[in-house]
């Protein structure tokens, strides 16, 4: 960078810039990271964009080792809770065991992997028992019979899914060990309604820690797999789903009833809400806060979002979005530029100025700001214990949050 763009970019920060640039700091732990560390994938999912991803001629990448490397030294210090992966298939990378022994190095206090689970065997389950910093291990699964699994992922391979489901947690109780919590992700979609309480009854027999129900996206009548098409039946099909959770030890997390409060009187469509936690709601600290182990972080107070403060969506060449793969163009680089000029891109001050004058529907007008992601206490519900509770059905709310009874 020439003398005078740097000189520029310091002005900038300091003047026009200023409440929006950003100094991370280690003992903060300031991000929410969302890491690909590759873009590929092995099943064609009902409804994926993975297709069309293919389609437009996008180079196979896996980041190499030595690449992965330098990001963690860059970036993992800072996180508090990292995801592997995104929107692809980590199990697919053939380095995969050793980037989880890299990982634990680094003391993140919240890992989650999320997986298909046909690749869930041999040493890469065993590396997954091994980790010290894998807290959850999410696998997808929208059906419990052939059919329905073959149609929504699009490869007939069920029987592998669920064999490597059993023998996960086989392997897990023969260690001894409550962690990785096992976790079904399942899509509501309009066509698999009918055998959901099955998969959910297999989860509970074969001891599965928890079960998370999704609408597909998007929650529209113009997606004609979305429940909005059935809303009568998805909630016939919701109660007797909390019905088969309640006394188990298996936690169910599912979107709200399909009533009128949660649809568009005009459209009909689904309305998104804001849905906040009043102070005082989850324990941990003396004001009621969060757990007094780990310090708020200080997020600019009254903002409509805080992802470009504190999500980072990694893709496999290192590029950095603030919430999702939202366009074409990176706001940063970590692996060709140190944290914090990477956060404190000329896009990423822009959008973070943006947002600070309440500009949020112009700069992101495709977003639905009531997901999870736009809610500052995303952050301290990550850190309420990571312990089983003795309750454990909830009703996620229209945030999708996911927060055990005792804590809601």
């Amino acid at each position: 960078m020439s003398l005078a763009r740097k000189t520029a970019k310091w002005v900038l920060a300091r003047t026009l810039y200023r409440k929006a640039y950003y100094r991370p700091r280690k003992e903060n732990r300031p991000f929410l990271v969302r890491l690909d560390i590759n873009n590929t994938c092995n099943l064609r999912c009902l409804k994926c964009f993975y297709p069309d991803y293919r389609a437009k001629g996008v180079p196979t990448r896996y980041m190499p080792l030595d690449e992965f490397r330098v990001l963690a030294s860059r970036l993992f210090d800072h996180t508090y809770f990292l995801q592997l992966a995104c929107a692809f298939e980590p199990l697919l990378h053939p380095e995969f065991v050793e980037i989880l022994k890299t990982t634990d190095r680094y003391g993140i206090d919240n890992v989650g992997l999320v997986t298909n689970g046909v690749l869930l065997d041999g040493e890469r389950a065993n590396a997954i028992v091994n980790s010290r910093s894998l807290k959850a291990l999410s696998v997808s699964l929208d059906g419990i019979t052939p059919h329905m699994y073959e149609r929504t992922r699009g490869r007939p391979l069920l029987d592998k899914v669920l064999g490597n489901i059993t023998h996960f947690l086989d392997l897990r109780r023969r260690r001894g060990i409550s962690f990785p919590l096992l976790k079904i992700n399942s899509l509501l979609l309009r066509s698999n309604l009918a055998e959901l309480p099955d998969l959910l009854a297999w989860c509970i027999e074969h001891g599965v820690d928890e079960v998370q129900f999704f609408h597909v996206q998007p929650i529209a009548r113009d997606n004609d797999e979305s429940a909005l098409h059935a809303p009568d039946r998805y909630n016939a099909v919701r109660r007797e789903l909390r019905a088969l959770a309640d006394g188990s030890s298996t936690a169910l997390f599912i979107p709200p009833p399909l009533e009128p409060e949660y649809l568009d009187p005009e459209s009909g469509e689904y309305a998104w809400r804001h849905c906040y936690i009043k102070d005082g709601d989850i324990p941990g600290a003396p004001d009621g806060r969060g757990p007094a182990a780990y310090p708020l972080h200080p997020y600019p107070e009254g903002l409509h979002c805080i992802c470009p403060w504190m999500v980072l969506v990694v893709d496999a060449w290192g590029n950095l979005y603030p919430c999702a793969y939202r366009n074409d163009r990176p706001v940063g680089n970590i692996l060709t530029q140190e944290l914090e000029a990477a956060v404190n891109s000329a896009a990423m001050l822009r959008l973070r100025r943006e947002l600070l004058r309440g500009r949020h529907r112009e700069v992101c007008p495709f977003c639905k700001p009531t997901t999870p992601y736009a809610d500052p206490l995303k952050r301290r519900i990550a850190h309420v214990t990571l312990e089983k509770e003795e309750t454990r059905s909830v009703d996620a709310g229209a945030a999708g949050l996911g927060i055990p009874k005792a804590h809601a």
